[in-house]
């Protein structure tokens, strides 16, 4: 799906088994996204306001450069992220945090030991 550059306000997407999704330099306003699987959804450079997600699945997810407010990620779950400065307005649930823990580690040169 390309859809780069574009203006979505009010949008529901449910039950959409997609590709590689292109939201890049996209502005979204209260969209919600439900059931939908994508193999890669990249959200770079995206003012993101009022997003969620419920029951959603993707392989990697891109947010490099993205702003938000409320976006909500509890209901995605992603194998790979890139540009972590991109989660900040984020929500996560605790177990997506917990998994994020090591690229959070890897991102800011910490080792985690015992």
């Amino acid at each position: 799906m390309e859809a780069y550059d574009s203006e979505l306000s009010q949008v529901q997407i449910e039950g959409s088994k997609l590709g590689w999704v292109n939201l890049r330099s996209s502005r979204l306003t209260d969209v919600s996204f439900i059931g939908c699987r994508f193999e890669e959804l990249d959200l770079s450079d995206c003012t993101l306001l009022r997003v969620s997600f419920e029951n959603c699945t993707t392989q990697s997810l891109a947010l490099e450069q993205s702003r938000s407010q409320h976006l909500d990620l509890r209901g995605l779950n992603f194998t790979s992220i890139q540009g972590l400065g991109g989660l900040k307005g984020a929500r996560v649930s605790e177990q997506q945090g917990l998994e994020l823990l090591d690229v959070f580690a890897q991102h800011f040169g910490v080792e985690i030991t015992n």
